[in-house]
């Protein structure tokens, strides 16, 4: 599959822009000697310092729009190594240095393997036969480095806003805010003292807000839930190294604590409302959330204040790997399973604030660790929510998929074992479910569906698809899944998952529709 990132239109309609999947820059800044401004897209002038610190340029293409034409590409954010994704876990070794040289080489071959491979502003991340031979003999740094190249398209360098006079734009890596404008010229990335950085995280990231407004002047408000800052996205000689907006320089206007006694939607550990005879104090995994009214409007403020709290630093807070969420609902606590189920069936119109639950709750655990709401059932963090998500709108199939992305594999049950047949059963097989399913067996996730044949046979995908061409089946699979199929970096031992996975476990031997099936689906992995 060719992913093309969606076009991002400025407000005048003349521009657009979007995430470079193609790319990933590299340049050495001196850290003993002053800096120079970056020449062009992606090269900066040359010094000759004692000590040089490498950084990795994320990128953005520029398109016109009418008519459409590629313009080029601007480098939104400068990381060093320790902000990037690291599949491959380097993070965790002892010795920091050594962890720090493999990191770097590790993300020096890619970039260049990207440079290499020369895609064009509409072509794919480099399939990985471009990797170096060093790559190609260890199955590891393969898989490793699709997960990396696809972290970096689906969480890093985030779109956020265009300024209000289209000639610039936010994003947001790990928390740091940059504005970029059209003219290649950036501010630095961004962060408050007053908010700090994130503990309990593997890579750096900044507090921030779910808000951010963009304001004129490359002004932006980052609004939080005790106020509101100003960040200046003014562009700066010096985008290397993320600066620090001090408080007395943040524009800090506090939240009024005078409004309401008891904020709706409010999140804290004994809030007010709850049962008579409730302890005082909260367990430090409970998170409670209290429900204004039982209305669209209240049930929407509640989740979107716990929304807010889906940050990475949540694991910190995890006992067990378990966050235990209740609802504090007219006086009565509701635990987090019965709350979703019952907001799922009597309030569906909630659907948007859900949606931005499970995304930004899939963002999280990603950047830190998968969470649980009963770890020994295997039940994952807002389970039930994802599964409300695909239930009510097979539209939400790409949010449960990045939820999918996340879930623990080995040890969590309830994504694979009760919310993918749940959609099945409510939508059928249609052509949504069908790619859903197979994006589901190819990626096997093995202890919570042991035998393919469950799906196939149990729950009846074969009738769903022997009537249709299996040529153009194997090719809709194949042009939908072939990274995650060739890298094989789903595989277990003993457990190959995907198509493969799927070959061994229905019945043997196969009908003429299953052997057309494969035999096209090997054919088109060929090419």
């Amino acid at each position: 599959m060719v992913r093309t990132p969606v076009l991002i239109p400025s407000p005048d309609g003349r521009h657009a822009v979007r995430k470079d999947i193609t790319r990933v820059a590299v340049d050495d800044v001196p850290i003993l000697a002053a800096g120079t401004a970056p020449k062009g897209l992606f090269g900066r002038a040359k010094t000759a310092p004692v000590v040089v610190e490498r950084r990795y340029g994320l990128c953005y293409q520029l398109w016109e729009v009418d008519p459409a034409r590629f313009v080029g590409r601007v480098v939104v954010a400068w990381l060093s190594v320790e902000d990037m994704p690291d599949a491959m876990g380097y993070f965790r070794d002892a010795d920091r240095s050594r962890a720090l040289g493999l990191r770097q080489a590790y993300w020096d071959a890619i970039a260049w393997t990207q440079l290499e491979h020369g895609g064009g502003p509409e072509d794919d991340v480099p399939p990985p036969t471009a990797f170096p031979s060093w790559f190609q003999a260890d199955d590891r740094l393969l898989r490793a480095a699709v997960d990396d190249l696809d972290a970096v398209a689906d969480r890093w360098a985030d779109f956020v806003a265009w300024q209000p006079d289209g000639q610039a734009f936010w994003v947001r890596t790990n928390g740091f805010h940059t504005c970029v404008g059209l003219d290649g010229t950036a501010s630095p990335r961004l962060w408050l003292e007053r908010k700090g950085l994130m503990g309990n995280t593997w890579v750096p990231c900044a507090e921030y807000a779910y808000d951010l407004e963009a304001l004129p002047g490359r002004q932006a408000r980052e609004t939080f839930a005790d106020g509101a800052a100003i960040l200046d996205g003014a562009p700066s000689v010096d985008v290397m190294h993320p600066v620090m907006i001090p408080v007395e320089r943040d524009g800090w206007v506090p939240t009024d604590p005078s409004a309401r006694a008891t904020p709706s939607g409010a999140v804290s550990g004994a809030p007010a409302g709850a049962p008579a005879g409730e302890p005082a104090g909260e367990p430090g995994n409970r998170i409670v959330v209290v429900v204004p009214a039982w209305t669209v409007v209240g049930v929407t403020e509640a989740i979107d204040a716990l929304t807010a709290r889906m940050t990475p630093d949540l694991a910190g807070r995890a006992e067990d790997d378990e966050i235990e969420l209740c609802f504090a609902v007219d006086g009565w606590r509701l635990a987090e399973g019965e709350f979703f189920d019952r907001v799922g069936q009597e309030l569906p119109d909630t659907l948007p604030a859900l949606r931005r639950l499970v995304e930004t709750a899939s963002d999280a655990m990603a950047r830190s660790a998968f969470l649980y709401s009963d770890s020994a059932e295997g039940v994952g963090l807002l389970s039930r929510a994802v599964r409300w998500l695909g239930v009510l709108d097979t539209s939400t199939l790409p949010t449960l998929m990045a939820y999918g992305r996340v879930v623990d594999a080995e040890h969590e049950h309830t994504f694979v074992g009760e919310t993918v047949p749940g959609i099945v059963r409510v939508h059928g097989w249609t052509d949504e479910t069908i790619d859903f399913v197979f994006w589901v067996l190819v990626r096997n996730f093995f202890n919570g569906l042991q035998d393919f044949d469950e799906v196939w046979s149990g729950q009846h995908l074969r009738g769903a698809i022997v009537q249709r061409d299996p040529v153009e089946v194997a090719r809709r699979v194949v042009e939908l899944n072939r990274d995650a199929i060739t890298s094989r970096r789903y595989a277990v031992p003993g457990r190959p998952g995907g198509l493969e996975q799927l070959a061994a476990d229905i019945p043997q031997p196969h009908e003429p529709w299953a052997v057309a099936f494969f035999a096209a689906a090997k054919e088109e992995l060929s090419r």
